[in-house]
């Protein structure tokens, strides 16, 4: 018999996982059904046992042969005889309306080599098929999702998730509400959540979090820090921004401060990219009008439902769930289990597909560089903004830091600068001691943007205008806080610091062909004790990520701080008046 899972040369194919998600739900049988064209347009890793697709192939003829007998009067006494693999129900049994070649299917699936599997840590499970929410189903579909980030993480170029049951999880002790969450845990990244197709895109500010937690989250730092993310992972001309509380706030009269907070972040974030990135704000109740769907292809929303239910009534059957901003490749269906038409061979399986295109097309070229699926708009990648900034004025400082807070303090002193990435790996530093943490992460920053800067052939100039790098930890009676990797580590290092004095110290090291400066401060802050539900809001927020100690002097910790000792500028990780005074003596 011919192979037929041998559909052209698999080593010119992409690799793509596929996590089946949760076992009641219609992600196994959306897989049977498109397994002829999954396996024409890549090389799948299906995240589970072989035993558990056949299963669920007896279920969908099951459930196909049982629906017919129903609507011809038939007698269903035997309908579930036998599951097993090899028991076939006649084709003449099936509606007509369901198209599904089981034949073809199961020839599909016999033939199907065993490096197209890749099991869990899980036995194999019998499919209830029952619509209910199962521990143990939970527990697979976890199972499943973690080897497949696990093989994005090796061999394979992008991880493709099923839906899986929040409730199920939970059920089964996994402590993350959803994909976005555990992966957001597992790189210590702040992944971003956007949804859409080629017509549109939402990318979310917040996703599952309540709503009356959402307004505790936007912050100017918070929400430029996202915006600057979002248009470095995701090519596009020009995104427009929508506003919080309705018309905007009305320039204050309806709701807080959360629409100008956006605006300016917004600003900061046009400015740090160095292009009018993104628009706005507008009113989410006018920003989907045809008139500026014509105009504007991806949206950025400050929560879930005020961006996707536009999304969803417009979009419903073809859009994706995309994460941005990881190390990995993570594409998804946009809808959820559906146990309700589960094995009935009804559901819409286009999403799947566009995911799968989605996955493909990453997999052949960098997030950073490829192309955006906006085919109106004419996108602009990473590597073309970084060649523009190249050629900037030798007078603009570089900042060796991708922090907004040290933008900032720059841009409050009127000082024009542009940001790029060190590269430097903190992880890679052995001292516990505070001080000598600080100082060789410093160094070792400095030393690597020289380096990648000598490579690009652009030393020279950058020394004419100046390189800037800084570094911060959280001194706790001498107990060294860095980032921290994990939300229980953020909750352990603020519960260690509440009620205490903590010492912030900075590392900055400038160089230039005038002179160089290097420089240790310590700002010391007396904190009094935090209240649980603060804490959990913070912790909740997500903007501890990426802050040493968890520690955010501007936001949760300024109204905890009985008394400061030193620099603010400092305990916000960028001495500034330090260098202002090198630079009035050189």
């Amino acid at each position: 018999m011919k192979n037929l899972a041998n559909m052209g040369n698999a080593d010119k194919k992409p690799k793509i996982a596929i996590s089946i998600g949760d076992l009641n739900g219609v992600g196994l049988e959306i897989i049977l059904r498109e397994l002829k064209h999954t396996l024409s347009v890549c090389e799948p890793i299906f995240c589970a046992h072989k035993g558990v697709l056949y299963q669920a192939l007896e279920i969908l003829k099951m459930r196909a042969r049982e629906s017919s007998l129903s609507e011809s009067g038939a007698p269903k006494s035997d309908v579930s005889e036998s599951a097993s693999p090899e028991s076939a129900s006649p084709e003449s049994n099936l509606p007509k309306s369901s198209h599904i070649d089981f034949d073809e299917i199961k020839q599909l699936l016999d033939s199907l080599p065993e490096r197209h599997f890749a099991p869990p840590a899980q036995k194999e499970l019998r499919i209830k098929a029952d619509s209910s929410i199962d521990k143990a189903s939970g527990a697979y579909s976890f199972a499943s999702f973690i080897k497949g980030v696990e093989l994005a993480e090796s061999h394979a170029s992008a991880l493709l998730t099923l839906p899986i049951h929040k409730a199920a999880w939970k059920e089964a002790g996994v402590a993350f509400a959803g994909h976005t969450e555990a992966l957001r845990a597992r790189y210590d990244k702040e992944a971003i959540m956007m949804l859409g197709c080629a017509q549109m895109f939402v990318a979310l500010f917040s996703d599952h979090i309540a709503l009356e937690r959402v307004s505790a989250c936007i912050s100017v730092e918070s929400y430029t820090r996202f915006l600057i993310n979002f248009a470095r992972a995701f090519s596009f001309t020009q995104a427009l921004v929508l506003g919080f509380n309705p018309h905007c706030g009305d320039n204050g009269a309806i709701g807080g401060k959360e629409d100008e907070l956006i605006q300016k972040a917004l600003r900061n974030a046009n400015e740090a990219l160095g292009r009018e990135a993104y628009a706005g704000i507008v009113a989410p109740d006018s920003a989907f009008a045809p008139h500026m769907r014509a105009k504007f292809r991806v949206f950025v929303a400050p929560y879930h439902d005020i961006g996707l239910a536009p999304l969803k009534a417009l979009y419903f059957d073809e859009s994706i769930n995309i994460n941005l901003n990881l190390p990995i490749n993570r594409v998804s269906v946009d809808h959820g289990v559906a146990f309700d038409i589960a094995y009935k061979g009804i559901a819409h399986t286009q999403s799947y597909r566009n995911a799968l295109d989605f996955g493909i097309a990453e997999s052949k070229t960098p997030l950073e560089s490829k192309k955006s699926l906006d085919s109106k708009n004419a996108p602009e990648s990473k590597k073309s903004l970084e060649s523009k900034t190249s050629k900037t004025p030798s007078r603009q400082l570089i900042l060796a830091s991708t922090s907004p807070t040290r933008a900032e303090i720059l841009r409050a002193h009127g000082i024009e600068f542009i940001q790029l990435e060190s590269g430097f790996d903190e992880d890679s530093l052995q001292t516990s001691e505070p001080k000598s943490f600080v100082f060789q992460a410093c160094q070792g920053k400095m030393d690597a943007t020289l380096k990648r800067l000598r490579a690009e052939n652009r030393l020279e100039s950058a020394l004419d205008s100046g390189v800037l790098v800084a570094d911060s930890v959280i001194s706790v009676g001498g107990v060294l806080q860095r980032k921290a990797k994990s939300a229980k580590e953020a909750r352990n290092m603020l519960e260690f610091q509440s009620a205490k004095r903590i010492s912030v110290i900075t590392a900055m090291s400038y160089q230039s062909a005038r002179g160089a400066l290097q420089d240790m401060s310590a700002c010391h802050l007396e904190l009094d004790a935090f209240m649980l539900d603060d804490m959990l809001l913070y912790l909740d927020s997500g903007e501890w990520r990426g802050k040493a100690g968890c520690v955010m002097v501007e936001g949760f910790h300024r109204r905890y701080i009985r008394r400061r000792l030193g620099l603010e500028s400092c305990a916000r990780g960028l001495s500034i008046e330090r260098l202002l005074a090198f630079w009035e003596i050189v």
